[in-house]
């Protein structure tokens, strides 16, 4: 649908030259838009030799793109020339400056750039040189040969994100670092090479904060692959005979088996197993608190190993995490374990959560079989005014054609143990469907105490929910 462009370039003016003959073809136009104005140029000699320019003043890219709060209003000036053979562009060169780029309402000044291809090698540079941004970048690729490479070089000077309008965190912030790529392949699942962030540097009007460098590596040797990421806040590592693009299909296949109407089959079914295991040792995460502002703590460090074998239907999942803490909400002695038990999927975690000034432990578990998630929940805190508690929850999971699923939870028989005083829950089932919720049966009580909830909540008007409740303040 072109109708809005033409919209928004509104009225167009042309004047200008152009000439023709068997062996030379010229152009100079000067092009007058609702959006600005554009001069361009371009010659094509002996059918093979190409040059060409294009350069405005100032030229409005909001409604052009169709970004108005995101995009405004740019001026450029852009030359290039190219060679021809057998109707095929062999090879081609650009190279230009935006005086301004106006992106979030900021405009950015003086970006140089330049390009290079050959049909097989390509090449780019790039270098910013504005008040709030001060980078060089150059990168080069041969994406179309049988053996590739790609190789990235950049140094960040001065990079300001609040000025620049990109985000509301950091504001008098600079960051400033240098990125080193290179990896070689004939395809993405025989890549190898490097990543390095090195000499990061975060710097405001009331701290500073550097990161020693941080590596990502890949490495193959026959069939078998091994990623590495090293720092000093967190250490990686994946080895396995494993391929890139059957992990995920091959992953959801395997959840698929025990929770199909949960989770669907992958689209296409890979022939091609995965093995691999991982080992994440994760010393501190400070880097998240001061680069995201996330207020995440470690006061110890933790880990995460896992196990994956798709042919045998193998998986293992274990991470302990000593301390943790999260805006002030403090989680002790946290252990996940998920495997497989008794042909079903079952996930168990511990926890110790401090509530006030008295510590909980806390422990669920979960197994998850044809497209039913039985949960049992268990917490006590230990102490003489007693807080515990056993809750019972059986999810069922039923497919419907209109919509996708209906759910149901049938609560078990439990027990909560509040201040000494013994809650008994009942046996009872709510049932979710697109039409309606019911509730049947939903009661808690103990001596002199209860809630009951049953009834119907959906678009009828006729359909009513009864609550009944007995000394509860």
């Amino acid at each position: 649908n072109i109708e809005p462009y033409i919209k928004a370039i509104d009225f167009t003016k042309v004047n200008g030259n152009m000439s023709y003959s068997p062996d030379d073809i010229k152009s100079n136009l000067n092009i007058a838009t609702g959006l600005g104005e554009l001069s361009i140029c371009g010659r094509v000699e002996n059918k093979e030799n190409i040059t060409m320019s294009a350069k405005s003043n100032e030229i409005d890219l909001s409604a052009l793109i169709g970004h108005e709060k995101k995009w405004g209003k740019t001026s450029f000036d852009i030359k290039g020339d190219g060679f021809i053979e057998g109707n095929q562009l062999k090879a081609f060169g650009i190279d230009g400056i935006l005086n301004k780029l106006t992106y979030q309402n900021y405009a950015y000044k003086n970006i140089t750039f330049n390009t290079y291809g050959n049909g097989n090698e390509y090449s780019a540079e790039v270098e910013i040189d504005d008040s709030h941004l001060q980078l060089t970048a150059n990168a080069t690729t041969n994406w179309k040969s049988a053996s590739k490479h790609i190789h990235l070089v950049a140094e960040v000077e001065q990079f300001r994100p609040h000025t620049l309008n990109l985000t509301t965190k950091h504001p008098n912030t600079n960051f400033s670092g240098d990125i080193h790529v290179g990896f070689t392949g004939k395809n993405i699942e025989n890549l190898e090479g490097e990543l390095c962030i090195e000499n990061f540097r975060m710097e405001s009007e009331k701290e500073t904060y550097t990161q020693s460098p941080i590596t990502f590596s890949i490495e193959n040797e026959d069939e078998q692959k091994h990623l590495l990421f090293d720092s000093d806040f967190m250490s990686a590592e994946i080895d396995g005979t494993f391929n890139y693009t059957s992990l995920a299909g091959n992953a959801q296949m395997f959840m698929h088996q025990y929770l199909p109407n949960i989770i669907s089959a992958p689209k296409i079914v890979s022939k091609k197993a995965d093995e691999l295991s991982v080992f994440v040792n994760i010393k501190d995460l400070s880097i998240l608190e001061k680069v995201l502002e996330l207020p995440l703590k470690m006061e110890k460090p933790g880990y995460v190993s896992t196990y994956f074998n798709s042919e045998n239907n193998d998986l293992s999942f274990n991470a302990s995490f000593p301390a943790i803490a999260y805006d002030q909400q403090k989680v002790k002695d946290v252990e996940v374990i998920i495997g497989q038990s008794n042909d079903s999927i079952e996930c168990n975690v511990k926890i110790n959560k401090e509530f006030g000034s008295t510590p909980v432990d806390i422990v669920v578990n979960a197994t998850g079989l044809d497209d039913h998630i039985k949960t049992n929940i268990n917490w006590s805190n230990k102490i003489n005014d007693l807080y515990k508690g056993h809750v019972g929850i059986n999810t069922f999971f039923t497919p419907n054609e209109n919509y996708g699923r209906d759910i149901s939870f049938v609560i078990d028989p439990s027990e909560v143990t509040l201040n000494d005083t013994l809650w008994n829950i009942h046996r009872s089932q709510i049932d979710i469907t697109e039409e309606h919720i019911i509730v049947d049966n939903f009661k808690i009580e103990n001596k002199s105490h209860h809630i009951c909830v049953n009834g119907q909540v959906s678009d009828d008007i006729n359909d009513s929910l009864h609550i009944d409740l007995k000394e509860i303040n």
